[in-house]
């Protein structure tokens, strides 16, 4: 007889580039399916069942969209019936989840759910009551400094996930451990993602040659992830553009105030800067912009609200492609980088940021030799492989404890 064996069900609420192909239509891929890809692709990696679950949003063209099996981002997918308008989408959501535990999970498996949701909370009731074994990833924390039904809503959540699942947290950074004062927690920052050697990249021979300093902005385009400091930043390198060793073009891409950005854009003469706006550019065309630069920036403000209750996994992402990482200190950034892998920011302002860019422009062999210092060091620490090895041994563990 063939024993069954036990599958771990990552539960969330993305579209995966699988999903946005197999519905045809145009579905914002944001940094959380990122994270639950690579995860889900790395417990493969060491041998672990991984199995993504999600509650997706619908396209920009669809009301509805059914439920779909996928085997197509490496691993099985299961991607639950959802509907555009919130209320049924919550409705109608938390039903298909709680159906999904009662025929589809079975006793021996695990359960792990990305951060906390409305949608979450009848299925895990079930769960709890069939004796599955359910954990909690924790990405970010509601604050106290809001307000509204919706925050309340947000913190009950929170709370409810975090006393019915295990005590042993996942947590996206051990700042939040610490701060919330887990007994027993496991950082995980994010997967490191294969990419070719910097040394042998194109790009850093045209750096050498002359070329422009190509450097990145993206993602959640906003004042808490930066955007006051890049704009000052950007009127800044205008002011002083004769000290420029070279011609900086900003790749900016993502979502949020772009206009801001196109403003920005439209007001600059020197000639040396150049900022390039992509919006609603597809996963494709996004990376190849992405490789082409050489540098990228992470900027969330050490004085926000966020800075404290998540982490910038951005910056994991940019060291792993061979990008130059220049990076705020927030969260556990500074624990993660030495000196000589990227450029961290003690002090979060404009005249620090441009003088660190006017350095890089004058500097082409010290950008490369960071960049490919830091890929080596996050290859090397959070690989496929060894983010794996050590998100299935806390779960194996725990589980034989509980």
């Amino acid at each position: 007889m063939t024993v069954r064996k036990p599958r771990l069900f990552y539960i969330g609420m993305v579209c995966t580039e699988a999903y946005v192909a197999a519905i045809g239509e145009d579905a914002y891929v944001a940094a959380a399916a990122a994270k639950m890809t690579a995860i889900s692709s790395a417990l493969r990696k060491v041998g672990k069942r991984s199995v993504l679950v999600s509650l997706p949003f619908v396209g920009k063209g669809s009301l509805r969209q059914r439920g779909r099996a996928l085997r197509g981002d490496g691993f099985p997918s299961y991607f639950l019936p959802v509907w555009r308008f919130a209320l049924i989408r919550k409705i109608c959501g938390t039903f298909a989840l709680a159906r999904f535990a009662v025929c589809v999970i079975k006793q021996g498996d695990t359960v792990l759910f990305y951060n906390h949701a409305l949608e979450y909370l009848l299925a895990l009731i079930i769960l709890k009551y069939r004796g599955i074994s359910v954990f909690q990833d924790i990405e970010d924390v509601p604050t106290g400094k809001e307000a509204g039904v919706r925050w309340l809503i947000e913190v009950l959540c929170y709370r409810v996930m975090c006393n019915l699942t295990s005590p042993h947290k996942i947590t996206v950074s051990n700042q939040i451990g610490r701060c919330l004062e887990i007994g027993e927690f496991l950082a995980v920052h994010g997967v490191a993602t294969p990419s070719v050697s910097t040394h042998v990249d194109p790009r850093w021979a045209r750096l050498s040659s002359g070329g422009a300093l190509r450097v990145h902005f993206g993602g959640s385009i906003l004042p808490s992830t930066g955007l006051d400091l890049f704009c000052d930043t950007v009127m800044n390198l205008e002011c002083h553009s004769r000290r420029l060793a070279r011609d900086v073009i900003f790749i900016v891409t993502g979502k949020g105030d772009l206009d801001r950005v196109r403003g920005l854009s439209a007001s600059l003469r020197s000639g040396r800067l150049q900022i390039q706006v992509h919006e609603g550019v597809e996963r494709a065309g996004y990376y190849e912009l992405f490789h082409s630069c050489h540098a990228s920036l992470s900027l969330k403000c050490p004085e926000g609200e966020l800075a404290g209750t998540t982490f910038p996994s951005k910056v994991i992402e940019i060291a792993s492609a061979g990008l130059a990482l220049i990076a705020t200190s927030v969260s556990d950034v500074g624990d993660i980088f030495k000196e000589d892998e990227a450029w961290i920011m003690q002090s979060a302002n404009a005249d620090v940021l441009s003088s660190i860019i006017m350095e890089m422009a004058a500097d082409p062999i010290e950008i490369l030799r960071r960049a490919s210092a830091g890929q080596l060091s996050i290859q090397r620490r959070f690989g496929p492989s060894v983010v794996g090895a050590s998100l299935a041994s806390f779960l194996d563990l725990r589980q034989s404890l509980a």
